[in-house]
């Protein structure tokens, strides 16, 4: 029988936008459901459920991000978890990135949110 904590951490996993490597990913994220008490000190004294909890708020942020849909550019979660990337700022997820770039309106956006039109004269004004 699979107890509730082993389901709410199958959960996280699930959550997660990029699905690969399962197992190493279960162990970070019990791993760092564990060391959150350290990591954040509010949630020293905190059980376990309320830990699971912040990190799916987290996790449900970074999985409606840009760098949580940027496919291959999307770390793997065993790799996000063992990390701490969730004490990340979400601006660096590009959470708050919206819109399109005033130049360039019909450009794509970089995975890291910026005009693709602007980033392509930066670097050929570089290479220059």
């Amino acid at each position: 029988m699979v107890s509730l904590e082993e389901s709410e951490i199958q959960n996280l996993y699930e959550m997660y936008p990029r699905k690969i490597g399962k197992r190493s990913a279960l162990r970070a994220i019990e791993k760092a459901v564990t060391r959150l008490g350290k990591e954040k000190p509010e949630l020293r004294d905190a059980d376990k459920k309320l830990r699971i909890e912040w990190l799916s708020e987290k996790l449900r942020a970074f999985a409606e991000s840009k760098m949580g849909n940027a496919g291959e550019f999307t770390p793997y979660p065993a790799t996000w978890f063992n990390q701490s990337r969730y004490l990340d700022d979400p601006k660096e997820w590009g959470v708050e990135k919206k819109g399109k770039c005033a130049r360039h309106p019909f450009s794509g956006l970089t995975v890291w949110g910026s005009c693709w039109d602007c980033y392509m004269e930066r670097f050929s004004q570089d290479s220059a």
